[in-house]
C-alpha cells in the first residue's frame, strides 16, 4: 500500500504475515526508541507493531496497539498507552532513557511516566508486525526506526520533519525559539553587541523596529552593534518545521 507514493509493507491478519530477525546481542539494550509510520486498517484485538519482548517473563521491550484506536509502548512490566486513529497513517514514537517513557503520536505526547530499571534481556527474535502465534496486524508499515538510547527533543523533532517530509504524515515540529545575547529591548549610552542564536541548519531573521519578523526580513549573518534604545525580534526558519516562536 503506497502512501504518498513511497512503497509501504502490507500485512493481513487473516494470514498472520510478520517479519522476524532472529535473536541476537545487538536488539538487546536497556533503553530503546520505537519510530514507526504505520496504519491499522481493521481489527480491536492487540497487534504487534514492533516488539523483542517475552510475554511469560515479561520482560523486553514491544510497541503495540492495544486496541482499534490505542498504541501501547511497554518495556518490562510497565506499559502505557495514547490515543491513535484507526485506518489512516500515524507517527508513532515510543521512547525510553531509564529516566522517563514517553509515547508521542503525530509529535504530540500522549502518555509519559519515571522509570529507571534497565530493560531485561530476553532470548526471542525481534517481531514485525505479528507474532507466530498471533497478535497479527492488519494494516500497513510504512517505515520503522529502532535506537538502542532514548531519544533527544531534538532527534525527535528532527524524525518528525524527516517523515513529515517524506510521507505527509504526522505534524512538523516548531523549531526552536531563537536566543539572543542581551534583552530584546536594550537601552545602551554605549555601543552593545547584539548575537542571535537558533537551532543548526536554521536560517534566522530579524527586526530592529519591534515589528514580527517574516522571511522577507533581514537574515541573520553576524552580531549586531546596538548604539540605541532598540527591540530586536527574531524568528528561526528550518526546511520541514514550523517557523519558531517570535522572540
Amino acid at each position: 500500500e503506497a502512501l504518498n507514493g513511497l512503497p509501504a509493507i502490507h500485512f493481513t491478519a487473516a494470514s498472520k504475515n510478520y517479519l522476524t530477525i532472529a535473536d541476537n546481542p545487538s536488539l538487546s539494550f536497556p533503553q530503546v526508541s520505537i519510530v514507526a509510520v504505520m496504519r491499522r486498517a481493521s481489527g480491536t484485538g492487540a497487534v504487534v507493531i514492533a516488539e523483542k519482548y517475552n510475554t511469560t517473563t515479561i520482560y523486553g521491550y514491544s510497541l503495540r496497539m492495544s486496541n482499534a484506536t490505542t498504541a501501547k509502548f511497554t518495556t518490562n512490566s510497565g506499559g502505557l498507552s495514547a490515543d491513535a486513529a484507526s485506518d489512516i497513517y500515524s507517527l508513532v514514537e515510543a521512547t525510553y532513557d531509564q529516566s522517563n517513557k514517553n509515547l508521542y503520536v503525530n509529535g504530540v505526547l500522549g502518555a509519559s511516566t519515571a522509570g529507571t530499571s534497565a530493560i531485561h534481556t530476553v532470548p526471542t527474535p525481534f517481531y514485525i508486525g505479528s507474532r507466530p502465534n498471533g497478535n497479527s496486524l492488519d494494516g500497513d508499515i510504512a517505515e520503522l526506526l529502532v535506537y538502542d538510547h532514548g531519544l533527544s527533543d531534538d532527534d525527535r523533532k528532527a524524525i518528525e520533519a524527516y517523515f513529515y517530509e517524506k510521507y505527509a504524515v504526522g505534524n512538523p515540529p516548531v523549531a526552536t525559539t531563537p536566543v539572543f545575547s542581551l534583552p530584546t529591548t536594550t537601552v545602551s549610552t554605549a555601543p552593545q553587541v547584539e548575537t542571535i542564536s537558533g537551532p543548526p541548519g536554521a536560517t534566522l531573521y530579524y527586526t530592529l523596529d519591534g515589528s514580527v519578523p517574516t522571511v522577507g526580513s533581514s537574515i541573520y549573518t553576524g552580531p549586531i552593534t546596538v548604539t540605541q534604545t532598540t527591540t530586536i525580534k527574531a524568528i528561526a526558519v528550518k526546511a520541514g518545521y514550523q517557523n519558531s516562536p517570535v522572540l
